[in-house]
């Protein structure tokens, strides 16, 4: 909700409704001090309307255009990174890959290498509380929060 200031702002700028003018001139009829503050504020309008706007001259304005055409435009830095620790970096990861699933798959020694993973029940029907409504409306979700993401980077 507006306030009467705002109001009055908007009556004297011109950018109030036929209904708003309707109401504050009312409003100002009824209550005297909403009419001195509109006088108040008319009288700021009225200076403001009959200041003048302080411009450059022409010759600063070339002064100044031809002050920033001599500036030294920054050049892009490119940093190159060598190829080599790249690789290094990929074939360390590459290789603590394969040594986490060689050790997954042949297990060391064997002793103790049968794991059974408990088994889990759940008392709820999974299918009655995920629809596939429920399932769309989150992969639409999820695509509109990456394509937002995406859009920000």
């Amino acid at each position: 909700m507006k306030t009467t200031e705002e109001n009055i702002w908007n009556y004297l700028d011109g950018s109030a409704t036929a209904q708003e003018r309707l109401e504050l001139e009312q409003l100002m009829i009824t209550d005297p001090a909403v009419k001195s503050l509109f006088k108040e504020l008319n009288e700021v309008s009225m200076l403001l309307k009959s200041t003048e706007l302080d411009e450059p001259s022409m010759s600063f304005s070339r002064n100044v255009m031809e002050k920033v055409q001599q500036e030294i435009r920054p050049v892009a830095l490119k940093t190159r990174v060598d190829q080599r620790i790249m690789y290094v970096v990929g074939g360390f990861f590459i290789l603590s890959i394969l040594a986490v699933l060689l050790a997954a798959v042949f297990g060391g020694s064997g002793a103790g290498a049968d794991y059974e993973l408990p088994q889990v029940s759940f008392n709820f029907d999974l299918d009655k509380y995920i629809t596939p409504a429920s399932r769309n409306i989150f992969l639409i979700v999820d695509a509109a929060i990456a394509l937002i993401y995406l859009d920000g980077v």
